[in-house]
């Protein structure tokens, strides 16, 4: 089974060079099953994408997103109680 590479068009004559083949259907280039996989180890596909160490200054956390979402409710008086223990909402 081919490993297809994330190589972009730049490094391309260079993954050619070790054998990678261009898979047209994909438009990927791939490692064939016969060659060894290290020396394209630069273009092998990340499994796990690494956490963001610092989020950017928009982002919420989980309970900043839910306190706004029922702050909103309640500013739109559609709400005259939420229970906290399970969740329902009561009009």
């Amino acid at each position: 089974m081919p490993i297809f590479l994330d190589c972009p068009y730049c490094e391309k004559d260079e993954a050619k060079k070790l054998g990678a083949k261009f898979d047209w259907a994909e438009k990927k280039w791939f490692i064939p099953p016969c060659i060894e996989t290290e020396p394209f180890a630069k273009w092998l596909p990340q499994t796990n994408p690494q956490p963001l160490d610092k989020p950017d200054e928009k982002s919420l956390t989980l309970n900043e997103l839910l306190l706004s979402l029922v702050q909103r409710i309640n500013s739109l008086r559609f709400v005259t109680s939420f229970n906290g223990i399970n969740g329902l909402v009561y009009g």
